[in-house]
């Protein structure tokens, strides 16, 4: 008899091990998985901060080509003036590629709000999943805590009848715990998909807003040079417009010269006759 009830204590002590082992295994990969959470939670941060710095050169960029295009309108209404046709040929162009900054401007407009409305969803959904990890932090405590009380069981000298009774419990519970974490471990996985999702849209957004940057910039240096140019341009045309002023003022007084000339010579030929 004594044999029998040292074999199921035995027993009862294996099962319990083999609980208390899946139970460690199972806190393990939860806190795999919060790491791994966390690590997520990182990047998405880091991700809202560079998307707040480029939120808030944007609006400077805007201004930038907001000015160059006042520029534009300047010069279109200053060369319009002119009746030279090479004048009203880069008019024309000018027109056209205003028009293009400004569609440009306008995609860009679109596009940054559609990143602010990621950056308000990744920072909500951050807010959520770091009140999950506080929850599951609480419960991987408790269930460390479960750990604690299955061992002192197992090394306690309690009765047969206790031990047994002890083991309908702590295995009833072991289960629901373990049960409720595989759930928990499944619901984390499904999170870390659908947020490392996010962070591929929001790494796709980042690259497509620097690339419209960066024709932003292009754009803008292209607008300085043809302003510059047309500078150039306007004072060539303003030394020319002068410079035949000049020549015309010139032929006017070599005529008048010309003119007293020949008034004065006409009483000398008078009185040669």
């Amino acid at each position: 008899m004594v044999e029998h009830s040292t074999q199921a204590i035995s027993h009862k002590e294996a099962e319990l091990l083999k609980i208390q082992r899946e139970m460690q295994e199972t806190v393990n990969l939860v806190k795999e998985k919060e790491h791994a959470v966390c690590l997520l939670e990182s990047k998405c941060q880091q991700q809202i901060w560079q998307y707040q710095d480029m939120e808030k050169n944007l609006p400077e960029l805007r201004s930038q080509c907001t000015q160059l295009q006042a520029l534009l309108y300047h010069l279109e209404e200053k060369l319009s003036a002119s009746s030279q046709s090479p004048q009203e040929t880069i008019v024309k162009e000018l027109s056209e590629e205003a028009e293009k900054l400004r569609q440009i401007l306008k995609e860009n407009e679109l596009s940054a709000d559609e990143d602010k409305y990621l950056l308000n969803k990744m920072a909500e959904d951050c807010g959520h999943l770091t009140k999950e990890n506080s929850l599951l932090h609480a419960q991987i405590q408790k269930v460390t805590k479960h750990l604690n009380q299955v061992g002192l069981i197992c090394s306690s000298n309690f009765s047969l009848e206790k031990i047994k009774r002890n083991h309908k419990e702590i295995s009833f519970q072991d289960l629901l715990f373990f049960l409720f974490h595989l759930q928990e471990r499944k619901s984390m996985d499904h999170k870390r998909q659908h947020l490392h999702t996010q962070l591929i849209d929001l790494e796709n957004q980042h690259t497509k807003v620097q690339l419209e940057n960066s024709k932003l910039r292009t754009e803008k240096n292209h607008w300085v040079e043809r302003i510059s140019q047309m500078h150039k341009q306007i004072a060539e045309n303003q030394d020319i417009s002068f410079l035949h002023s000049h020549v015309y003022s010139l032929s006017c007084d070599l005529n008048n010269l010309k003119s007293e000339v020949n008034m004065a010579s006409i009483p000398q030929k008078e009185k040669g006759t």
